[in-house]
């Protein structure tokens, strides 16, 4: 079943609403680095540029100086990125899976009868790992990935605008194909989904026959 728009927000609302601090600092540092990524190619050519064209030393030190220090900058910005991705992460699953835990326990036996012990941890647990990405940085990442496709088909253009036309157009493509890409990749997922449930719950039925056999 496909979720509506809708619904994925309000997912994030309910989710991820109580963490905006964090959420904030995570944009921040996402558009951060978007910044150095379009920056940084800028430098190489102003480096390459005063390389060739340029007898001063202290040019050229000055742009390989502030390209490595971008590097650094970039670097240390991933990892904090990282970290808060991750904490976030498990905090809005974690909170995710004592709303279906509460839910699937209300249940009545009839559905408790028809699914497996493990067929019931692999959805309460396994499922809602699969949405850690979503709940931490996916839906930032894509707000980033725009803004640095934005930004360096800006960057094309102010260089040449026919390779800036080609390379709209090549992005444009680009989309199209893995939208439809993804069109197919749902059905795919949700049959590996629903196998790797049911291979968790004769997994956890065996293995429960087996201890009392041994009892």
């Amino acid at each position: 079943m496909k979720l509506p728009f809708q619904k994925h927000l309000s997912l994030l609302k309910t989710y991820v609403a109580p963490f905006k601090l964090r959420v904030l600092v995570i944009s921040i540092l996402i558009l951060l680095n978007v910044r150095i990524k379009i920056i940084s190619p800028q430098i190489i050519k102003f480096y390459l540029d005063s390389v060739t064209t340029t007898a001063d030393l202290s040019v050229i030190q000055t742009a390989a100086i502030l390209f490595i220090g971008l590097a650094i900058v970039q670097e240390i910005v991933y990892i904090i990125n990282v970290y808060l991705s991750v904490d976030l992460a498990w905090l809005t699953t974690n909170n995710l899976r004592l709303d279906l835990f509460r839910h699937t326990a209300n249940l009545d036996m009839t559905y408790h009868n028809r699914h497996k012990p493990g067929e019931m941890i692999e959805r309460v647990d396994g499922d809602v790992n699969a949405l850690s990405n979503f709940f931490s940085v996916f839906s930032l990442m894509i707000v980033s990935n725009i803004l640095l496709i934005i930004g360096i088909l800006i960057a094309i253009f102010l260089e040449s605008v026919r390779i800036g036309v080609a390379f709209t157009a090549l992005v444009v493509i680009a989309i199209f194909l893995m939208v439809k890409t993804r069109l197919y990749a749902i059905e795919e997922w949700k049959e590996s989904r629903e196998a790797t449930t049911q291979l968790m719950g004769f997994i956890e039925e065996r293995l429960g026959h087996t201890a009392k056999i041994t009892i």
